[in-house]
Formats: structure tokens, C-alpha cells, sequence
């Protein structure tokens, strides 16, 4: 049985960033995901949400529990994108 995620917050869009980001529950991974979608140059929100990291060198925005996604979530509004890239790096913040 699959199990499509639930929005539990947003999408807010980050015109800065050329972002939206929304977070997310799946049932069926028992995990909480902060994503992100590119704001298309029409001023759309592209259809594909990712989470931010996740490559080599990098932790994802995947979390167990739901208040460390939220404050990740929370946060974004704050963080330059060379600030969200640092949050991502391996051992920052971790």
C-alpha cells in the first residue's frame, strides 16, 4: 500500500530564494520532510517537490520527529541559500 505525503504546512514561497517550501508527513515512512519547489519564470510552483540536501556530504531535511522539521521549516524564512546550504553540510548544526 502506498501512501501519498500530507501537507501539513504551505507551500510559502521565498521570491528571494526562487522557492516554495512546504513540510510534509509520510505515514509510511514514519517521517516528516521539508521540501522545496522551484517558482517557475511564469510564477508558478513547479509540480516536483525535493527535500533540500541529501547528496554526499550532505544530511536531507527528512526528520523522525516533527518538531525538528518544523523548526527547520520555520526557519527557512530567515536563512540566506548559502545559509540553507551550510544547515545541509555534514556536520553543521547536526
Amino acid at each position: 500500500m502506498e501512501f501519498d505525503d500530507e501537507v501539513l504546512e504551505g507551500p510559502v514561497r521565498y521570491e528571494d530564494k526562487g522557492l516554495a517550501a512546504r513540510l510534509t508527513y509520510n505515514e509510511e515512512r514514519e517521517s516528516y520532510r521539508v521540501e522545496y519547489s522551484p517558482i517557475l519564470k511564469s510564477g508558478d510552483i513547479a509540480e516536483e517537490w525535493e527535500l533540500f540536501g541529501g547528496s554526499v556530504g550532505y544530511t536531507s531535511s527528512e526528520y523522525d520527529a516533527e518538531e525538528e522539521a518544523r523548526a527547520f521549516y520555520d526557519e527557512l524564512e530567515n536563512l540566506s541559500n548559502e545559509e540553507i546550504h551550510d544547515e545541509m553540510s555534514v556536520g553543521e548544526n547536526q
